[in-house]
């Protein structure tokens, strides 16, 4: 009995200290009760020495609520998980936090429990992926982050079917410059005018050249091109039909001989030699 009563007090001190060296490592745990959601934070010891910054905002809590301020803090700090919940006790959000800014992976969920976001934090800024979600689970959005703005493409799924991109350079929207190109409003005129099928000296003919484009600076008239054409085809036709012509006349003209008739004259006795 001796020996059993010297072995629990060997262990004791033991089993003593390994509770108090468990208990150092349980966080400080905060509850704090809102209208429509429930939130438990994990919070620092005291005021703890860090480097502040007006760049980012500071989570932070203080007489039963949590805070939120840029470049300053008065109170504990959040430091570690943070879990949000609906009355239902379905998550509504989930994350954590080191030193009042918001790091890694944080999820929120809607009412029924479908995800509604999911976005990648860093040192207290947006910094990667992003994916949101409507209330059946569907993807609505997906981009990315790059110090809080925009940065590279984001993608609009709408309820048609369509996708609609846009692509950021940190933060601001591109948007594609429409170059004109060399003889661009020629094929335009062209296009135009094959189309045409009105007859020429009707009035809605003469209406159509009220309205057509005048010609680029540098650029002579399709029109003016086309009339030389048919000049010089005309030109060259009539010449080569009076070659023809002429050919044709002066053949007839050779064929066609005159023959000479010689006058013959009557012997008569005047003309007789004696």
């Amino acid at each position: 009995m001796k020996k059993l009563i010297f072995i629990v007090f060997l262990i004791s001190p033991l089993f003593v200290a390994g509770q108090k060296k468990f208990n150092l490592h349980i966080p400080n745990r905060v509850i704090v009760n809102f209208l429509d959601h429930v939130v438990y934070a994990e919070v620092t010891e005291g005021k703890p020495l860090i480097r502040v910054s007006d760049e980012y905002f500071y989570y932070w809590y203080s007489a039963n609520d949590i805070k939120r301020t840029r470049g300053g803090f008065e109170g504990k700090l959040l430091h570690g998980l943070f879990s949000d919940f609906y009355m239902n006790k379905n998550l509504r959000e989930k994350g954590m936090f080191e030193y009042g800014r918001k790091t890694g992976v944080w999820k929120s969920w809607h009412l029924n429990g479908e995800l509604k976001e999911i976005y990648h934090w860093k040192k207290g800024k947006l910094h990667g992926e992003f994916l949101v979600f409507d209330e059946k689970g569907k993807l609505t959005q997906k981009g990315t982050y790059k110090d809080n703005l925009f940065n590279g493409k984001r993608y609009i799924y709408k309820e048609s079917g369509e996708v609609e991109i846009e692509k950021y350079k940190r933060g601001e929207l591109k948007v594609k410059k429409e170059k004109e190109r060399k003889g661009f409003r020629l094929k335009l005129w062209h296009k135009y005018k094959k189309k045409q099928t009105t007859v020429p000296g009707s009035p809605a003919a003469s209406e159509n050249q009220k309205e057509k484009p005048l010609p680029l600076p540098g650029v002579e008239n399709p029109d003016s091109q086309k009339g030389k054409k048919e000049k010089t085809k005309k030109a060259r036709e009539s010449e080569t039909s009076e070659n023809s012509s002429k050919k044709k006349e002066k053949k007839k003209e050779e064929k066609v001989k005159i023959r000479k008739m010689k006058k013959i004259v009557p012997a008569g006795p005047e003309n007789k030699q004696t």
